[in-house]
């Protein structure tokens, strides 16, 4: 069950494999159509016998940890997936609230379990590391890699230096972009790719305009939100 829609909704669609997905398409989950969305959340837990509720950030916390309950479901999980670098004042004070309503809470490391026990007082013994997983078998594959590289307009003798994050600050692109202008004094003939999807524009402009004002515009190629992240690893050297 997805609240805000976007791409997710449609990879989770046609990767199902014949488990439902669904989209409520919410803006805001502190609204009147969130009210009704929360109703029919309700009736399909008690229509699908729901046992197990497992939410992801904020929004569907708040919104799902108060239906799940208000619906008796037996077990109910948490899963924190960053330091909680959004989380405003009011947001960590309702967590210290509807926390006491999960079962366990998931860190996707110890810093964030350290981080979310100190911060939203959660017990210890709720929290619980999981890291996250990799399937190596997707990255065994053959590439064409002088083909992928000339449909990115790369030459394909130059060394390419890549990152791959979503284009928000807290990823540190602009200290990936200041360390490849130190490099660029000595390795004038290396490339620095950058992969990854942005929901900001102006931060997505701001990258860009900060590459033309290190000089590095020629040098830096932002590939955009990609589906093929192994192809494009199999060609970064660094």
């Amino acid at each position: 069950m997805c609240l805000h829609g976007g791409q997710l909704v449609e990879i989770l669609r046609g990767n199902s494999k014949g488990i439902e997905v669904i989209n409520l398409n919410l803006d805001k989950v502190y609204s009147i159509k969130a009210m009704r969305e929360a109703i029919k959340i309700f009736k399909l837990i008690k229509q699908k016998n729901v046992e197990i509720v497992v939410t992801y950030h904020e929004s569907s916390d708040f919104l799902g940890a108060i239906v799940a309950k208000l619906a008796g479901v037996p077990v109910m999980i948490s899963s924190r997936r960053d330091m909680g670098y959004k989380l405003k004042k009011r947001h960590v004070l309702f967590y210290r609230i509807i926390n006491n309503l999960f079962d366990k809470i998931i860190t996707v490391s110890d810093a964030v379990k350290d981080e979310t026990f100190k911060r939203q007082n959660v017990p210890w013994h709720k929290l619980v590391t999981i890291y996250n997983g990799v399937e190596l078998e997707k990255f065994h594959i053959k590439v064409d890699k002088d083909a992928l590289k000339k449909s990115l307009g790369l030459e394909k003798h130059i060394p390419i230096v890549g990152i791959v994050a979503a284009l928000r600050p807290i990823k540190g692109h602009k200290y990936f972009l200041e360390a490849a202008s130190i490099i660029l004094k000595d390795l004038p003939d290396t490339y620095f790719l950058i992969i990854g999807w942005y929901d900001d524009e102006n931060y997505y402009k701001e990258l860009k305009d900060f590459t033309k004002k290190l000089g590095i515009e020629k040098n830096v190629f932002f590939a955009g939100g990609r589906s093929d992240t192994a192809e494009m690893l199999s060609i970064v050297d660094i």
